[in-house]
């Protein structure tokens, strides 16, 4: 007697199939657990640059599209700042990287850092500024914001952006800077201001006097007029003032006086990616003009403002004057910048005088005005 066999139902063979799918998974992650663990990581990449590009946009809309940094145009690496606030972050510990505190903790519990890495923020809340970046890049493309993860293991990761356009960014900073002439360059717009900038040797430069009333948060310093104010024992704050107690039309050119307490302060005075020249920064300016340094910084008698240089250089040094401890001023045919370093309450600056083609190295006191040149990172 021949038997009769049921087929298989569409449901049983959906179960079958199932299962066959399961255990064949079972076996590639006991096969490949690597591939497994990369693409976890590569998907919390993914969930961590869209985390940051919802916090920036949600940032640009509540602050009518300001922010208090000025942002790259190529690809740059995001401060691993933690759980750091903007207030809670110097300016020198994101040297090189892209500072995104002032999303915290408002918009981001703590700034994502690549799986890669310790996860652990409370570990680096003091260490953080050693570890560099988070491994993620950013730059804002039009009105958007483009990320890549550069660690990404098993796949490209990005956000709003594409192979071939990551491509050509890669491409184009494998580029050598050095190869590039000297020059004025693109200028940059910082808080209502442009810049134009200039390339000596391997610097950067502001080729114009800062002139930010604000600090890079957005903060105001403190403005004063009369001199009674300008020193106060008992207020050691950052200050400004324009030149001979100026207005703004007239002392545009010339940018502002500020103190020690407003270029030294957390919250930074130059652009992100940018700021206050060390004295090496300065010697190395020097050294790449090779004599009579000042003459070339300096803008000539033909320019407005005028002045004794040939301004070979394009740096375009005025005669901005000096703000003295007790607030009066010195204007007649010189100029005095700040740099970063200190010697007890003394700090180490340039001078260029109409008396002098060279540069001169001079001392300052924190309570003096003097002008700013911010130098590219």
């Amino acid at each position: 007697m021949n038997k009769q066999y049921a087929a298989f139902t569409l449901i049983e063979i959906v179960l079958v199939i199932g299962a066959v799918a399961i255990l064949a998974g079972i076996v590639i992650l006991a096969i490949n657990p690597q591939k497994q663990i990369a693409d976890i990581r590569d998907a919390q990449r993914k969930v961590d640059i869209g985390e940051i590009n919802k916090a920036l946009t949600g940032y640009q809309i509540d602050h009518s599209g300001s922010f208090p940094i000025t942002f790259p145009v190529t690809l740059t690496e995001i401060c691993d700042t933690g759980k750091k606030s903007f207030d809670e972050v110097n300016a020198a510990d994101c040297v090189g990287y892209l500072n995104l505190s002032f999303l915290v903790p408002d918009y981001l519990v703590a700034i994502p850092r690549d799986p890669s890495l310790s996860s652990g923020f409370d570990m680096i809340d003091i260490a953080y500024a050693a570890l560099g970046g988070t491994r993620y890049n950013v730059y804002q493309k039009n009105d958007r914001f483009a990320f890549w993860a550069k660690e990404a293991e098993a796949k490209i990761v990005t956000l709003n952006l594409t192979e071939q356009e990551l491509t050509d960014l890669i491409d184009d900073g494998d580029e050598d800077p050095v190869d590039e002439t000297d020059g004025l360059k693109s200028p940059i717009t910082y808080q209502g201001y442009s810049y134009p900038i200039v390339k000596i040797g391997n610097q950067y430069w502001f080729a114009k006097n800062l002139n930010t009333p604000d600090y890079r948060n957005g903060d105001e310093i403190l403005h004063v007029h009369g001199n009674s104010k300008w020193y106060e024992w008992n207020n050691l704050v950052g200050k400004w003032s324009y030149l001979n107690n100026g207005n703004g039309d007239n002392n545009e050119p010339y940018g502002k006086l500020y103190n020690w307490y407003a270029i030294s302060d957390a919250r930074g005075i130059c652009p992100s990616g940018w700021h206050i020249p060390s004295i090496s920064d300065w010697d190395a300016l020097e050294a790449y003009l090779n004599g009579e340094a000042g003459k070339k910084l300096k803008v000539t008698i033909s320019s407005s403002p005028s002045w004794d240089g040939d301004n070979s250089s394009l740096f375009s040094a005025v005669p901005g004057g000096i703000r003295w401890v007790g607030g009066s001023f010195s204007s007649w045919g010189t100029t005095y910048f700040w740099s970063s370093n200190t010697s007890g309450e003394a700090v180490a600056t340039r001078q260029l005088a109409s008396w002098d083609s060279g540069v001169i190295h001079t001392y300052n006191q924190k309570s003096e005005g003097l002008s700013v040149r911010c130098i590219k990172d």
